[in-house]
């Protein structure tokens, strides 16, 4: 009975504020619906006063209009009895005519006995039958006793309303006269209609003026002027009188207003608003109302159920703590250290199996001991779950934890969390939590093997490093050497031209030797970095593959090895690729055989084309280059394709190769989709054979014809040479002027613009501009010449002079505005037949 008063109090306290909420409520609406009809009255009074000013000024304004267009009728009264004939006043087309052009209704002549002498009348009535009922009225009787009195005034017959005048004179009376409805006013002159329709008003009211019988003027879209009073349902609500000058409310066809009506002179002034406009801050103000009761309600409620919630809230959270611990953890279990008893929570049905439904916990401790956990772990697991030293353990830490493996060889993670502290700070209840982190430790050990792996391949990739620096400062210093050796004999034998020759061609040798070493090396930097880019231009492959024969057969000779090449079984020679790649892979390999090769020893080289070309006009390519060499060991094949890879230093000795070539062959077929293999033997030779795919372009496979050898003559020909260098520029400029050129210097690119500007146009017919230089660079001194206005900056041929040989070296020369692109050190030949080109070809 106790626990149900509380309730029923709780119940009787409800109904009292619901009831005092409704009361409060109900009075709320009471003010409110008070204040929004003492509103609407007072609108509607602001409103009448407004529209009664405007009848005023409409009255006053017609007053005139009306005066005036009696004066204009009495003016042509008056022209017709003094200056018109008595014949042309018995003439009905005259008078028909009179009427029309005055803008007049009808006109009627009388004799002095008031009989008609003649009349007419534009709307077809008979213009004496209309007023002969007028005509026995004092004020229309009067004109013919008085000759020369006129009358001016307002009259209606058969309905209609009219303006009049009439004027005696002689022995006839003229009675001129205009329908009221038909008098032209100006579409600008104010009416009581536009003043309605022009302006608004607050919360749309419907006005309507009338004059007892017809509506005058309305602002409402349904409501046309000059109706009845009695079409409207506003103006046919009867008798308002007694209703004057307080708030009525009028329903009429299920609509419903809230207005006033007022009378001022001849007008009746309605000024009624929709229901909806007069409580718009009502529904408002109830709507707010009842929300705030709706809040106080919710609140009431909040706060009876707040502890309810609460006690849900901590139920909640309870239960997705252990929902949580059991997603995480395979076993938890609570240990009593107090009573050393063991308590489950959660256990894995392996666990349960030995277990059992023993609660002693030291027991339940052994019993995992000997049959879950690992022999190796079983002393650590026992020291770690003792429930006899775990509350010295556990003194003022949060938790505790360790990892064992089962017989199984799964790891698991067990805690150890403090639940229960007296008042000692002695700990009586602990959390133990067991967590299957098996793939956290394989992660953990294979995370470590890689830490190892990287510290062996950061050791490795130094000895690498230090083995490149090594190598290389010998490949450096050794032709560098050479060169400077040379140099010193050829100036001690300066009287032995001879000796001399001998040493300049040795210089030479050298330098080619040590321009192909930076050449590998930066293309090696390109391929490591991926900045190298492929063409994909047309290009004949029997060409590409002439010319590295041709530029062979020289070392082979020097070598004394003979070298053939056979290019007879490709039917499609016209390709699309990357023809610089193409000709590095092959002439590294033929160029490695040749080295490589004992004297009077072979190379032969063999290309032909594989399979039939596929349906995208793609066709694999065969390069076999087979030579009777020094071959390779086995040991060695296994790591030829490494840095500074070769067999015997000794070539070192003697110039013959760097360790970079096949390298570099190797990642371009790669990179180019293509493949290599080999087959080598020491004492007995190697064969090489590299497969390429590439693109037939059918549109050019006839053969082009091979240019003519001939002499190029630059003889005449204007250069201007943009050399920083100092002995650059006097190599430049001495084999060119041995060739008959007209040489300028600019020491940079800043220079070379000025030296440009300043000569008249047409001065030069080249230029030659080295692309790193001081003040400007070549680039942009390119740039410069070609944004000049003047007729020769954008046709002059300009040549970059660069050691940067890469295509993306190229195509900057190229959107700086350069034709084309010679790589250091220059070939003179190559410089003379370009130029030639450029600027000779039309000579000749």
């Amino acid at each position: 009975m106790n626990d149900n008063r509380p309730k029923r109090w709780t119940r009787t306290l409800d109904a009292v504020l619901a009831g005092v909420s409704i009361l409060l409520l109900l009075i709320y609406l009471g003010v409110v619906y008070k204040n929004d009809r003492k509103y609407i009255a007072d609108l509607a009074d602001e409103t009448i006063t407004f529209m009664e000013s405007v009848c005023q000024r409409y009255d006053n304004y017609e007053l005139g209009n009306q005066a005036k267009t009696r004066q204009d009728l009495l003016e042509k009264a008056e022209v017709l009895t003094d200056f018109v004939a008595r014949d042309q006043l018995a003439n009905q087309d005259f008078l028909t005519e009179f009427a029309r052009r005055g803008g007049l209704s009808g006109v009627l002549v009388l004799d002095s006995d008031q009989s008609e002498i003649c009349g007419v009348d534009l709307d077809g009535r008979d213009a004496y039958a209309l007023w002969k009922p007028k005509l026995e009225g004092a004020s229309l009787k009067n004109i013919f006793e008085y000759p020369k009195k006129t009358y001016c005034g307002t009259m209606m017959s058969q309905d209609v309303t009219y303006e009049i005048a009439c004027m005696a004179g002689g022995d006839v009376a003229v009675l001129c006269y205009i329908e009221t409805r038909k008098i032209k006013t100006d579409v600008y002159e104010p009416s009581i209609d536009k003043i309605l329709t022009n302006n608004t008003f607050h919360k749309n009211p419907v006005i309507i003026i009338t004059d007892g019988m017809r509506i005058l003027a309305s602002n409402g879209k349904e409501i046309k002027q000059n109706i009845p009073v009695d079409k409207t349902p506003i103006t046919n609500a009867g008798d308002l009188s007694h209703y004057e000058g307080r708030l009525i409310h009028l329903k009429r066809a299920h609509r419903s207003w809230y207005g006033k009506r007022a009378v001022y002179g001849r007008y009746y002034i309605y000024v009624f608003y929709p229901e909806k406009e007069v409580f718009t801050n009502m529904i408002a103000l109830v709507l707010a109302g009842i929300t705030v009761y709706a809040i106080l309600c919710s609140f009431v409620l909040l706060l009876r159920q707040h502890s309810e919630k609460e006690y849900f809230r901590r139920e909640r959270k309870q239960l997705n703590t252990v929902r949580a611990i059991s997603s995480i953890y395979v076993t938890t279990a609570i240990f009593h250290l107090h009573r050393m008893e063991f308590e489950e929570i959660l256990c894995s049905d392996r666990m349960k199996s030995f277990v059992g439904e023993k609660r002693d916990a030291s027991e339940v401790v052994e019993i995992l001991a000997d049959h879950v956990i690992a022999p190796e772990f079983r002393k650590d697991y026992l020291d770690f779950m003792n429930p006899n030293t775990m509350r010295e353990r556990l003194r003022g830490v949060k938790n505790r934890s360790a990892m064992f493996r089962d017989v199984n060889g799964t790891w698991y993670l067990c805690i150890l969390i403090p639940q229960q502290i007296d008042e000692n700070g002695e700990v009586r209840d602990v959390l133990v939590a067991a967590r299957n982190v098996n793939d956290y430790k394989q992660n953990e050990e294979r995370y470590k093997e890689e830490l190892r792996k990287t510290a062996r391949d950061a050791e490795l990739a130094n000895g690498v490093k230090s083995s490149f620096l090594r190598r290389m400062s010998h490949d450096v210093r050794t032709p560098v050497n050479g060169i400077r050796g040379m140099a010193v004999i050829a100036k001690r034998v300066a009287s032995d031209p001879e000796r001399v020759k001998e040493c300049m061609d040795k210089i030479i040798f050298s330098s080619d030797y040590l321009q192909d070493l930076l050449d590998d090396i930066l293309r090696m930097s390109k391929l490591e970095s991926g900045e190298i880019a492929f063409e994909e231009r047309t290009f004949n492959l029997k060409n590409i593959l002439r010319d590295i024969k041709f530029f062979m057969e020289e070392q082979a000779e020097e070598r004394k090895v003979h070298l053939t090449m056979n290019v007879d079984e490709i039917t499609h020679s016209i390709v699309v690729g990357s023809p610089l790649h193409v000709r590095q892979i092959i002439q590294n390999l033929v160029s490695n055989a040749v080295k490589f090769n004992r004297e009077d020893g072979r190379v032969n080289v063999n290309c032909r084309e594989i399979g039939k070309v596929s349906e995208d006009g793609r066709v694999e390519y065969e390069f076999v280059i087979e030579d009777t060499g020094i071959g390779m060991t086995k040991e060695f094949q296994s790591h030829m394709f490494e840095v500074f890879t070769q067999e015997e230093n000794t070539a070192r000795t003697t110039y013959s190769g760097n360790g970079l070539g096949l390298l570099i062959a190797k990642e371009l077929i790669d990179r180019m989709g293509g493949s290599v293999d080999f087959v080598s033997k020491r004492g007995f030779g190697t064969t090489f054979t590299v497969r390429l795919p590439m693109k037939v372009d059918f549109s050019q496979q006839e053969e082009r014809r091979e240019e003519e050898k001939k002499e190029f003559s630059i003889r005449g020909v204007r250069v201007l040479i943009a050399e920083d260098n100092e002995l650059n520029m006097e190599i430049a400029k001495t084999l060119l002027e041995d060739e008959g050129a007209v040489i300028t210097e600019a020491h940079d690119g800043k220079e070379a613009v000025e030296i440009f500007v300043n000569q008249e146009p047409g001065s030069f017919d080249v230029i030659l501009m080295d692309i790193m230089m001081p003040e400007m660079d070549g680039l942009e001194a390119s740039r410069k010449i070609r944004s000049l206005d003047r007729t020769d900056a954008q046709t002059i041929p300009i040549f970059a002079m660069t050691a940067n040989a890469f295509i993306d070296d190229k195509k900057r020369s190229r959107l700086a505005g350069m034709n084309e692109h010679l790589s250091k050190p220059l070939d003179m030949q190559e410089v003379v037949k370009m130029i030639h080109c450029y600027c000779c070809a039309d000579r000749s």
